[in-house]
């Protein structure tokens, strides 16, 4: 039986035709390499960096069409092309949006690791 995740689909590469394998190491990627955006998104945030936060947000959009998070995707490409002319402090709830749902997905990615069948 196919498993329920919280924040993740996986229809996209089911409809893809890709196997359990390909889904499993696309999920390690992600787990080790989302939480360095996500540090590096903060780090940005923090320095009022617009420049950065923008290359960050293009560069989490592809992870989260793979991963059918169409609502993140959403968030992600508005800031992307909003945040040079926005007052960072209108990002802040949507900042603590994005880094949620992307740990709720790292969770999800996590619990493939179970032996299930995934799709």
């Amino acid at each position: 039986m196919p498993k329920t995740f919280k924040v993740i689909r996986l229809t996209q590469l089911k409809e893809m035709g890709l196997g359990d394998d390909f889904v499993k190491e696309i999920s390690e990627t992600f787990i080790s390499e989302i939480p360095k955006y996500l540090k590096n998104l903060d780090e940005a945030f923090t320095l009022n960096d617009k420049a950065s936060l923008r290359r960050i947000m293009h560069s989490l959009k592809p992870h989260s069409q793979t991963l059918g998070m169409s609502e993140l995707n959403k968030k992600l490409t508005y800031w992307e092309e909003n945040i040079t002319d926005s007052d960072l402090s209108q990002f802040k709830p949507d900042l603590l949006y994005i880094k949620q749902n992307w740990n709720d997905a790292i969770n999800d990615l996590k619990s493939l690791e179970d032996g299930r069948q995934l799709l």
